[in-house]
């Protein structure tokens, strides 16, 4: 999978997993500052571009092999700093 920002959004994008599709699902559901939608057209899940996106994605998708942009890095490696 592979992880981009456009906007104020980060974009995920990996073969269907249900497992997967699944812990996304419950993300959502769990954190209402938050948000992850599924984008039938460009067929990406879109996450809300917020710490707590960005630490959810570097904590539960990452140890899972996702590839993630220099961006996206250089937020999560941040937001170790503060925690």
């Amino acid at each position: 999978g592979t992880n981009h920002y456009q906007r104020n959004f980060i974009r995920v994008s990996f073969p269907y997993n249900e497992n997967t599709v699944k812990t996304i699902r419950e993300f959502g559901a769990k954190n209402q500052a938050e948000w992850a939608q599924w984008n039938a057209d460009e067929k990406v899940w879109m996450f809300s571009l917020t710490e707590g996106s960005v630490w959810w994605l570097g904590n539960n998708l990452l140890p899972q092999g996702f590839v993630a942009d220099d961006e996206f890095l250089d937020h999560f490696e941040q937001l170790g700093q503060l925690f």
